[in-house]
């Protein structure tokens, strides 16, 4: 199932519940562009973990992580307790926890190096 964005970016969103409803997982396929106004927004509300998956061939090398109170908000750079902004050193074929500091986070746009497909699994 597909969603559009603000921006109107097409995302695919997949949600998986388990047999007895407690727990649901999104994958997405997202993707991301290098500059913030242009990368997707990802509604993250309810999702504690996640998994970024860096695909085969991507030139995408650091990803750096915003957060907004509400879908079509203000995005902000997401910092550390010291201040310092969350960014991951990536690698293609390879696969990533989200940062913990996502966590009760609305709304999120994932800035990338370089313009790239990713996959995200996201957990409640």
């Amino acid at each position: 199932m597909g969603q559009l964005d603000a921006l109107g970016h097409d995302i695919t969103d997949t949600t998986i519940d388990r047999p007895d409803g407690s727990h649901t997982c999104r994958q997405l396929s997202v993707t991301l562009d290098s500059t913030i106004g242009d990368t997707p927004e990802i509604q993250f509300a309810g999702m504690r973990v996640g998994v970024v998956i860096i695909p085969n061939g991507s030139t995408i090398t650091t990803l750096t992580y915003h957060v907004a109170e509400k879908l079509g908000g203000t995005y902000l750079p997401l910092h550390d307790e010291g201040g310092s902004a969350i960014t991951h050193s990536v690698a293609a074929d390879k696969a990533y926890q989200l940062p913990p500091e996502l966590h009760g986070a609305t709304a999120i746009k994932i800035v990338p190096n370089n313009d790239g497909a990713v996959f995200l699994t996201l957990s409640e």
